[in-house]
């Protein structure tokens, strides 16, 4: 989901940031594919003040505002359906 915002957001004309929690190889590739003056890879944790401020910190030093913001961070649960309770469900980050 996050991949094809980003690049229907490039193709109708902004720049990008594209947040990832620890495996930069996706996130440098989609870069790639866009282009380094429209796209910013950014590891931070988006479930934490900390993690969003450095992501709207190299955004702002990158592209000098932010016009939109799409917060589309989620997990994956590795469990049978039996096993997960609801507040795995309403969990927004592990």
């Amino acid at each position: 989901i996050g991949k094809a915002t980003a690049l229907r957001l490039v193709k109708d004309g902004a720049s990008v940031i594209i947040n990832y929690a620890s495996d930069a190889a996706p996130a440098d590739e989609l870069v790639k594919t866009i282009g380094s003056a429209r796209a910013l890879a950014v590891q931070a944790n988006a479930a934490t003040i900390a993690g969003i401020d450095k992501m709207v910190k190299q955004t702002i030093d990158k592209f000098g505002k932010i016009d939109i913001l799409i917060p589309c961070a989620g997990v994956m649960f590795m469990e049978d359906l039996e096993k997960t309770a609801e507040e795995d469900l309403t969990r927004p980050w592990p």
